[in-house]
């Protein structure tokens, strides 16, 4: 496995442009990761912070909510929302 400080220089080379992996296979693997870590650290921050973790939560409630044809019910599952 490759040190933390290595990969953390890569980082920076790959956002300048430049990568110390040759092989187009480590290269991806190494973007892939960069993305999935981001996408960790975004929803773990959201889901921390209360205004935030309400807000995606609502969000995904109202999604499910236009599930419902009927407005009744769509009204009825929404009911509780503030």
């Amino acid at each position: 496995m490759t040190p933390l400080t290595t990969r953390l220089e890569c980082m920076e080379n790959l956002w300048n442009g430049y990568t110390f992996y040759k092989t187009p296979g480590a290269r991806a693997e190494f973007v892939v990761l960069v993305v999935l870590a981001s996408s960790a650290l975004a929803a773990a921050t959201t889901l921390a912070i209360p205004p935030l973790r309400r807000r995606l939560l609502r969000a995904i409630k109202k999604r499910r909510a236009s599930l419902y044809p009927d407005p009744e019910e769509r009204d009825g599952f929404l009911k509780d929302m503030a």
